[in-house]
């Protein structure tokens, strides 16, 4: 019988002490304070976040981690507590900081390769059967193929009338998606709508408690009194997907923050990854 034994290694407790921070940080974003400041802000991205001797991973730049969750400067081996909240936070909710990314931002960030050009090809091809034979481009019925292969949901007879109109070419039932419109619609961001001036934070459980705290004792008030900042908190293992908000800020809390399904969705599952999750 072989009897299996954890290896027993020395994990580091030290500097575990909770650091506080003024709330009035959340006005501050991260992504626009100055370098010598960055080290002050209570949170920093988690593509930078790895532990000794590890390499990071790239997450997207929307999702942040505490200092308090998890401080770089942290030295020695150290534990990893679990993902439990997770705060959806916007520092400036103006409609020049909190906006949907552009098509043509979409369409920078998302420059193709030769082989991904030639694959993209290729899926138009074997997707172009559902048109007919000797009539080039997607109709409705290889157009919702691609849909449902880049969201994971089956696309509306309305989306797809909207898709057709905005993508297609041709007239009537000649109307079709061709390479180019397929390759368009994949980097405009349509089926993949992202925001700037979004955050998503992993907090330890005491930032969290303080944090709702704050949210309850102002209530009706604006978050911070001249500031445009919302917040939403959410339970991380709520479903599949990022679930009704556990508790939000004015703002937020009679409606909803605007976040997209792509987002919540993408922001859950990289969480889940982070957290160890093994079951999807």
């Amino acid at each position: 019988i072989e009897v299996e034994k954890f290896v027993e290694r020395e994990y580091s407790r030290h500097q575990e002490r909770p650091v506080p921070w003024p709330v009035s940080m959340l006005a501050l974003d991260p992504q626009t304070v100055n370098a010598d400041q960055a080290d002050q802000h209570p949170f920093y991205p988690l593509k930078d976040f790895r532990l000794l001797n590890q390499d990071s991973l790239c997450f997207p730049s929307s999702m942040l981690v505490s200092r308090n969750y998890f401080n770089p400067a942290w030295s020695g081996l150290r534990r990893i507590k679990n993902v439990v909240v997770i705060v959806e936070w916007a520092p400036d909710c103006s409609s020049e900081r909190l906006r949907l990314v552009t098509p043509e931002e979409h369409q920078d960030a998302c420059q193709l390769d030769a082989q991904q050009e030639a694959a993209l090809k290729k899926v138009h091809t074997l997707l172009s059967f559902h048109k007919g034979s000797g009539k080039e481009g997607l109709s409705k019925d290889g157009l919702g193929e691609v849909v449902l292969a880049a969201t994971d949901r089956k696309a509306s007879e309305h989306e797809l009338d909207q898709l057709l109109a905005e993508f297609g070419e041709g007239e009537g039932e000649e109307r079709g998606v061709t390479a180019k419109g397929m390759r368009r619609l994949l980097t405009s961001g349509w089926l993949r709508p992202e925001s700037k001036g979004r955050y998503w934070v992993a907090v330890s459980l005491a930032e969290a408690e303080t944090l709702r705290r704050v949210l309850h004792v102002r209530m009706a008030k604006e978050l911070l009194g001249g500031k445009q900042v919302e917040l939403a908190m959410h339970m991380s293992m709520q479903g599949q997907e990022i679930g009704k908000a556990l508790d939000a800020s004015s703002g937020w809390r009679e409606a909803t923050s605007g976040a997209s399904m792509h987002e919540t969705a993408v922001t859950h599952g990289c969480f889940r990854y982070f957290d160890g999750d093994m079951h999807y």
